[in-house]
């Protein structure tokens, strides 16, 4: 089946959805050929390929909806070594929802990353000015949210602030938060910033700006 990989592990744990719609293609290998055997498209069970020879067989999904983010062998493919009268099953392919922008994101669970590493605490830490953490597929909906949150940690000696850019690290400003001395790096406040309206899905860059050590990152949200 194709799953709702809501926590992103990619594997299909229990309460997580089957997708329907997907477009799940089965490849064989024929005299050292690949070529197109099926197309399924995925139901409320998931996806069958029928009366099969034995030999090797590659499974991919192939029309992925730019708002999910493939895990596990979405990112790939599986390859089967069907024998005569055998079958496989489990052969699982996760896509993660996008998430609302509402929700409290743990710093630490960045997509990708420049420069920014886990600090001694219990979030991240920046090292340069232009470092930066990716956070993807970000539902912001219709538009109504006004104003970006952080729970930061910072010393006096450091200044610097976090912008928010939308699909990279240069991408569109939508707020830039200067940050606020908190007496301590593991002394965490909420700060914030208002933000200009967003509406739809994107893929939300936290960039530190300003100088070395601008401040540790535990959370965020928007509201």
């Amino acid at each position: 089946m194709v799953f709702a990989d809501t926590n992103g592990n990619g594997i299909a744990d229990t309460g997580e959805a089957t997708l329907s719609g997907f477009a799940v293609k089965l490849y064989r290998n024929v005299s050292g050929t690949t070529k197109l055997i099926s197309t399924a498209t995925t139901g409320t069970t998931g996806y069958k390929f029928s009366n099969l020879a034995a030999g090797t067989y590659y499974v991919y999904v192939t029309n992925q909806p730019t708002k999910y983010q493939p895990t596990g062998k979405s990112t790939s493919f599986y390859q089967i070594n069907l024998t005569v009268g055998g079958n496989s099953t489990k052969d699982n392919f996760g896509e993660q929802p996008p998430h609302s922008a509402t929700t409290t994101f743990t710093a630490r669970t960045w997509s990708a990353k420049l420069g920014v590493t886990f600090d001694a605490y219990s979030g991240i830490a920046t090292g340069a000015s232009g470092d930066w953490a990716e956070y993807k597929t970000i539902d912001f909906g219709t538009g109504l949210l006004k104003t970006f949150k952080a729970a930061l940690a910072s010393k006096a000696t450091f200044v610097g602030s976090i912008q928010v850019r939308l699909d990279s690290p240069t991408g569109t400003l939508i707020g830039t938060l200067k940050v606020a001395h908190t007496g301590a790096w593991n002394n965490y406040t909420y700060e914030s910033t208002a933000i200009t309206k967003v509406t739809g899905i994107h893929n939300v860059y936290l960039v530190f700006v300003g100088g070395a050590n601008i401040a540790n990152v535990k959370s965020f949200t928007f509201a």
